[in-house]
Parts: C-alpha cells; sequence; structure tokens
C-alpha cells in the first residue's frame, strides 16, 4: 500500500485518481471532516472514500520515505533497516547536553557521550524494544531550540524526558512559533518533567497529543 501522506491535515484540493492518504487528527476539509483518524481516505473516480485499515496493514509513506504498520490504535514507523530491536534487559538513561553530538551513543553524561539534540534521544529510544523496562532522557541544563516529535514505543515501559524538577527554569525547551512536544496518534507511555516549555506563536503550545491511544504523563513544568 503506497499513501502520499500520513501528516497532511488539508484536503486536497486537486487530487489525482488513485492518492490515498492516512488521516491525521486535525484533518479538515469537506470529506476528510467527516472522516475517521488514522483512516484512509482514498480518491478514485472524482470522490473520496473512506477505508478503514485492519491490524497488520503495512503502508509506504511517499513523502516521508517511511514503512508504516497498523496496530488497531496507531500507524508506527517500521525501522526495518536497522535490523532486529535491541530488547532492554534493564532500566536505561540516555544523556542530552547542550555540548553533546547526535554522533555520540548518548549513554555517557558528558560533551562526549550525550547526545545534543532530544529528537536525537527521542528517535534512538523508538527504536528500542522497551520489554517491560523503563528509559529516562535526561535533559541536561541549558536552552535547546529544537521543536519535538514523540514516536511509538515497543513494549510497555515508560518513557521519561526529565529536566530538573527542583528548577524547571534551568532546563528550557524554547521553540518560537513551533510547539515544544508534539504527538499524533502514537502508541506508548510517555512522560515530561522538569523543563520549562516556551513558545512564542499563537498557535504553537508546549505539548501536543492526539489520538486514541496517545498517553503522556505531566511532571512539574
Amino acid at each position: 500500500l503506497v499513501v502520499a501522506s500520513a501528516t497532511t491535515t488539508a484536503e486536497p484540493g486537486s487530487p489525482s485518481d488513485g492518492d490515498i492518504y492516512i488521516l491525521p487528527a486535525g484533518k479538515t476539509g469537506t470529506h476528510w471532516g467527516a472522516m475517521t483518524n488514522l483512516a484512509l481516505a482514498y480518491y478514485r473516480d472524482g470522490a473520496w472514500e473512506e477505508i478503514t485499515p485492519h491490524v497488520g496493514w503495512l503502508a509506504w509513506l511517499k513523502d516521508s520515505d517511511k514503512l508504516v504498520l497498523y496496530s488497531g490504535a496507531a500507524w508506527a514507523t517500521l525501522n526495518y533497516l536497522a535490523g532486529p530491536r535491541e530488547r532492554l534487559a534493564a532500566d536505561r538513561t540516555y544523556f542530552v547536553r547542550t555540548d553533546g553530538a547526535d554522533s555520540n551513543t548518548g549513554l555517557a553524561n558528558s560533551a562526549g557521550g550525550a547526545f545534543l539534540t532530544i529528537q536525537k534521544a527521542i528517535d534512538t529510544v523508538a527504536a528500542l524494544d522497551l520489554s517491560i523496562h523503563n528509559v529516562t532522557i535526561q535533559v541536561g541544563n541549558g536552552t535547546y531550540t529544537g521543536a519535538n516529535t514523540l514516536r511509538s514505543l515497543t513494549g510497555s515501559g515508560r518513557v521519561t524526558i526529565q529536566g530538573d524538577d527542583t528548577a524547571p527554569t534551568n532546563v528550557v525547551i524554547s521553540t518560537g512559533s513551533s510547539t515544544c512536544f508534539t504527538a499524533t496518534g502514537v502508541a506508548g507511555d510517555w512522560r515530561v518533567s522538569g523543563l520549562q516549555l516556551t513558545t512564542s506563536g499563537g498557535s504553537a503550545s508546549g505539548i501536543s497529543a492526539s489520538g486514541p491511544n496517545v498517553t503522556i504523563a505531566v511532571g512539574k513544568l
């Protein structure tokens, strides 16, 4: 199944026959607006048709060059080129620092070990099989300007993006006109705590979550 996009919210004005979209939360349009989130919108013979996906369906996203699997609650990205997922046997901590680098492993709290961006840590954790174990993304003091997209998780463990609960103002996520953390149709148990979330755009927010199976616990912010 080849899909044009899973993130397009506005119904296209001039679709081509055979176009297929996965409908995200927040979709708009005369036809899309009445359709179900996460369903497929299929355009043929001059009309849009809603198709209900079944568990196990695979789709190739042309706009992001990704393969996704429908779980019944979300379309989850498959890391098909990365080989088998690493399955955790214990809790784990990844570190993010303003002097880190995304080429590091993220496993040491040092300039030579920590990641530079929170998004890199999120993507790394999303590629794991958490099993029953929890992961902490420990964010060091400083200001981080990158907007972040939460991913679906494999396993029942919780992932916590942790700043400084005693003084959240020490760890600032400042993303301008973009939302600091976005979770659309993801599956998994996320927690965000100890951060100061700052935006400057009228439509931007600290955390934006939508979908039938999104769980984000919020600690001290």
